[in-house]
């Protein structure tokens, strides 16, 4: 796992390695094709040496790393996205309702784009807001993100924003500038790949594959090349650089690595040997066993066994093992301080916590709320803990009314009566219902309100209405205001989007119920 995460910085930092960080990279231009010989268009350039190596003078371990074609199967450090963001409305904000038009490109960690995607539409039938993810699958190791790009009309995007990983969501919640930056005409995204003669060990390859959009491997594929000279760059079309080198070991530990970079022995490391001579491992400041950044003399980091530490035969204090029946006390430095574990005069403390998790001082005793009933176990060993009794009976409870109190805990209950409500349904027609402009979700508002049979008590009931008989255009919405207790006002909304259709019901049902 640590050689993959290296490996991740390494294809990062490949594709922000420009003039001012030169080796240990050379640089990949030209056009590839396939078998016909046309251009390899959106295909996956993948580079793996035919062994382990590492930088020389550093501690990064390459594995492999990737690159990628156009569309015009120019190589390039990042393939232009071949599928549309995953986009969907919201209406919970201000972008006005209306049309808008989505694409978005990759970038690397100095802002260098892809082209953009397919372009993906939206329609905002109110003020909301677009929510925009890319699109599904893992997206280029070499990208940082998506640069976002929206317009009111197709091809007319202008940059908006951006993320900063590659499964963030964008969400454009204000109305969306004309301004910005339109997309890119050209992938500039540089492909970068570490130089075989800038590694240990000397003469290594890559094993280089092509594989197109649909996952297949282009003929011919895969091949072996080798990239020599640390900051030169290779045009693949004037020739494929095949290798033929020979891999040289062994690789040695650097005794002054630079800028003292981190080194590392994959394998185990063993200074002598069982039976014979043993060597010891001195001018050692601290040892980190699971942590890069140790802390103490020897710290352990991990989880579950990963972080323990196993001394099969005991532990020595100052080279002292105590005597029988010693444990280990704590003099507020260290738990170095050998005391009997069964006469010790020392009292038994226990560690309590403030609400916010830090620790208080230790205690002599351990109290416990009204809220808990402490009792003596069968064992003499165990002390157990419960809730205690609140004094409500057990059992099931129809319709129950419940009193909690303050700490959470049932204080009371009983059953109570069956809440029932009144309904009341009504037929609305003639000037009661309305007819809608014939804009585009133009309203409108009945005439005359419409009267329950029989008056409810309050307005406080719910309203259900839906057509009845004939339609005119497209009704989208009907629904209840200025309610009262003996009825309320109807309004329909015109959903016809050309807008030259006025919309109404020939009749409505509507049904009210109040609990």
């Amino acid at each position: 796992m640590r050689w993959f995460a290296s490996l991740c910085a390494i294809a990062l930092f490949s594709a922000v390695a420009s003039a001012q960080y030169v080796a240990p990279y050379v640089n990949l231009q030209g056009t590839l094709t396939n078998a016909s010989g046309l251009p390899a268009q959106n295909a996956t350039l993948t580079f793996r040496p035919n062994t382990i190596f590492f930088v020389a003078g550093t501690s990064t371990i390459v594995t492999s790393s990737q690159c990628a074609t156009d569309a015009n199967g120019q190589v390039v450090g990042i393939g232009n996205p071949v599928s549309g963001a995953r986009v969907s409305p919201q209406y919970s904000g201000v972008v006005p309702p209306g049309n808008y038009y989505i694409e978005f490109t990759w970038y690397d960690q100095l802002g260098n784009q892809t082209l953009p995607s397919p372009e993906v539409a939206v329609q905002l039938t109110a003020a909301g807001e677009i929510n925009i993810l890319p699109p599904v699958g893992s997206g280029p190791p070499q990208a940082v993100g998506m640069d976002v790009y929206i317009g009111t009309t197709p091809g007319g995007e202008t940059y908006q924003g951006q993320t900063t990983s590659l499964t963030a969501q964008y969400t454009q919640s204000t109305t969306p500038t004309t301004t910005g930056a339109t997309v890119p005409v050209r992938n500039n995204t540089p492909c970068r790949v570490i130089a075989n003669d800038a590694a240990w060990p000397t003469g290594t390859g890559y094993n280089v594959s092509l594989v197109d959009a649909s996952g297949n491997t282009l003929f011919q594929y895969p091949q072996m090349w080798q990239f020599l000279g640390p900051g030169s760059t290779y045009n693949l079309s004037n020739g494929i650089p095949y290798y033929n080198g020979q891999v040289t070991y062994p690789v040695p530990v650097l005794t002054q690595p630079t800028n003292h970079n981190m080194q590392a022995v994959n394998g185990p490391l063993s200074l002598g040997t069982p039976g014979g001579v043993m060597y010891n491992l001195v001018n050692v400041n601290e040892v980190g066993v699971g942590t890069y950044t140790p802390a103490w003399g020897v710290d352990v980091e991990g989880s579950a066994l990963a972080g323990a530490i196993n001394a099969k035969t005991g532990y020595l204090v100052n080279g002292s093992a105590g005597t029988s029946g010693e444990c280990l006390a704590s003099d507020g430095s260290y738990f170095d301080t050998p005391v009997s574990c069964v006469t010790s005069h020392q009292s038994l403390y226990y560690q309590t916590v403030n609400a916010n998790g830090t620790a208080e001082t230790q205690r002599s005793a351990l109290n416990f709320g009204s809220a808990f009933a402490l009792t003596d176990s069968a064992s003499p060993s165990e002390t157990t803990v419960n809730l205690a009794s609140t004094g409500v009976t057990a059992g099931t409870y129809d319709n129950a009314n419940v009193t909690v109190g303050a700490d959470g805990r049932v204080t009371s209950i009983a059953t109570g009566a069956v809440q029932t409500g009144v309904w009341e349904s009504v037929l609305a027609t003639g000037p009661e219902i309305c007819t809608t402009g014939t804009n585009a979700y133009e309203t409108c508002t009945g005439t005359t309100p419409v009267t329950w049979p029989t008056a409810f008590a309050d307005s406080n009931y719910a309203v259900t209405c839906s057509g009845v008989g004939p339609m005119t255009g497209t009704v989208t919405g009907i629904w209840a205001t200025s309610k009262t207790a003996t009825g309320f006002t109807l309004n329909l909304q015109n959903g016809d989007s050309n807008g030259a259709v006025a919309s109404t019901f020939a009749e409505v049902d509507c049904f009210g119920h109040h609990n």
